[in-house]
């Protein structure tokens, strides 16, 4: 009955996204413009989603791809089913990890709820309906059938059973290399609810809090077992940041000082925190700060040590505290950008899919005890339940309606965080695909205002070039391919404005140079050919004159 519970609520929360389109925002990376995927299953595509090579700002996870390219096999590029996969993947998940709360702590109540939460929570909704977070749903999968497989050794240990787990952590990490924090997470469930450690200062748990029968080992031993997950998560980090260097992206680790970086991350916890209790502005992308009050990180900083020291005081009657809170601190570092690659926000719903676990488990275990020493009655307490999952339900479905297409979630977007030139950026290249050129002049110029860049230049140069303003759009694109030689677009644009004025040598040029960073850019090899055509004819008329 609870997963069949988990299920309707999934449906209620994702049924639209069949409905949903690709977005202009990765999903063309992953899916509808990568041959490789789009043409499904062959031994080149196979080939290709394991190696290094015409990798384009992403890391190594050949599972994910080869994921995408089975949507494409069984789909095409339909979008509301590679959508609706995703929504199978959340499920599973949410599922999963019913089980193995359920099973391992003997409680189903408090574990429907954390599974239910999960389920519907808003902020779980990017990594949801955005078909290039597939490789979020499928390393939580993953993630979560290695606990139950952990849960199912530890209960009777045996090289079959690790070799098992082992399999499932390192399948995950060929997902996203979000796994290579879970050594930490497996010592963590050692303690509770598997309740098999035998540590020399801590008294053994109150019969209540041991809810599996697992033979004891020393933290030693425990700390021996979870060494081959720890070289697997290793190897995954270091393979992970070959890739990015082989595709071109190079980790600057340097982007931002490390003191800002450092601040941001410890205010971030509390923000995600806040995030899961008031789940509202939340949107695609939040621009990283330029500085971060001394009080905010202060403050951050002794709210983040205060609650470390009480659940640990608390941890021999209460471990579901210390592990929760810990699992939340633990699984949120590879993601609090001490280290950055590529366009790196201040944080990202997405990266507390997995984290919020943690936060779910303190607070339901704590409020179920709360609940028992308040002897409140069960109508009460179900009614504020009720009350708090339809709320989160109907947050949950609004949010979703933003993801339907690109254009909704950019305007959506701008408003949410008024002062992100990406928000602006793609807002604007939304709205000129629409033909609303003016629009997309101001919110071009808003992003310049922001952050002058060569991506908002080429919007602004191409949306002047559509009201026919064709000397200042060549302005805007000879800007862009200052600031960006490589962009093909920019090429692209200023070659068309070019040939506006009549001046079609330099706008050959730039076509040609358009071609060779994009060979496959159709619009620039036709461009191209008109050009050349026209100078042709030029050279025809004056031989004839002459």
């Amino acid at each position: 009955m609870v997963v069949l519970g988990l299920a309707a609520a999934v449906l209620v929360v994702y049924a639209q996204v069949l409905n949903h389109q690709f977005l202009a925002f990765d999903d063309n990376l992953y899916v509808t413009d990568n041959p490789h995927v789009r043409d499904g299953f062959s031994c080149d595509n196979v080939r290709w989603a394991f190696s290094f090579a015409d990798k384009e700002r992403t890391y190594w996870h050949p599972l994910t791809w080869l994921a995408h390219m089975l949507d494409c096999q069984l789909f095409g590029v339909d979008p509301g089913l590679h959508h609706l996969s995703n929504v199978a993947l959340h499920l599973l998940t949410v599922v999963i990890l019913f089980v193995f709360l359920s099973r391992t702590t003997g409680i189903r109540l408090p574990s429907a709820l954390v599974a239910t939460v999960m389920a519907v929570h808003p902020v779980n909704v990017e990594s949801v309906a955005w078909v290039a977070e597939r490789k979020t749903l499928l390393s939580a999968v993953l993630w979560m059938l290695t606990l139950l497989l952990w849960a199912w050794y530890a209960r009777r240990p045996s090289p079959a059973r690790y070799l098992a787990t082992l399999a499932a952590c390192a399948a995950g990490l060929l997902t996203k290399p979000v796994l290579v924090t879970i050594p930490c997470v497996l010592l963590l469930l050692d303690l509770w609810p598997l309740a098999r450690l035998r540590l020399p200062r801590l008294p053994e748990l109150d019969p209540e809090s041991k809810a599996v029968d697992c033979p004891r080992v020393s933290l030693a031993r425990a700390i021996a077992e979870k060494l081959p997950f720890l070289i697997l998560a290793l190897l995954s980090v270091v393979v992970s940041s070959a890739s990015l260097r082989a595709g071109g992206e190079v980790i600057p680790t340097a982007a931002a000082p490390f003191s800002l970086r450092l601040a941001n991350a410890v205010v971030s916890y509390l923000e995600y925190m806040r995030m899961m209790v008031v789940p509202e502005g939340l949107t695609l992308f939040y621009p990283y700060p330029r500085a971060v009050p001394a009080w905010q990180w202060v403050f951050a900083t002794a709210v983040l040590l205060a609650t470390t020291a009480l659940t640990l005081v608390q941890l021999r009657r209460r471990p579901y505290l210390a592990v929760g809170w810990l699992w939340y601190l633990g699984t949120l570092v590879p993601m609090l950008g001490l280290v950055q690659a590529g366009l790196w926000p201040a944080r990202a719903d997405r990266w507390l899919y997995l984290p919020q676990v943690g936060l779910l488990i303190a607070v339901v275990w704590g409020g179920a005890e709360l609940v028992r020493r308040l002897r409140l009655r069960r109508a009460v307490v179900a009614t504020l339940l009720a009350a708090t999952l339809a709320t989160l339900t109907t947050a949950a479905s609004l949010q979703v309606s933003h993801w339907r297409a690109s254009l909704p979630l950019f305007e959506h977007a701008a408003v949410v965080t008024p002062d992100s030139y990406l928000a602006h950026t793609n807002l604007a290249a939304m709205l000129a695909r629409e033909g609303r050129y003016a629009e997309a002049t101001r919110h071009s110029a808003e992003a310049l205002r922001i952050e002058p860049h060569a991506v908002a230049e080429t919007n602004m140069g191409t949306a002047l070039l559509n009201e026919r303003r064709f000397e200042e759009a060549e302005r805007h694109f000879a800007e862009a391919v200052r600031l960006d030689p490589g962009l093909a677009e920019a090429h692209n644009g200023l070659g068309v404005a070019h040939a506006m004025s009549g001046r079609m040598e330099p706008a050959a040029h730039h076509f040609e140079q358009a071609l060779a960073l994009k060979p496959d850019y159709e619009e620039a090899r036709a461009n191209l050919r008109r050009a050349l055509a026209r100078l042709e004819k030029a050279d025809d008329a004056a031989t004839t004159a002459d």
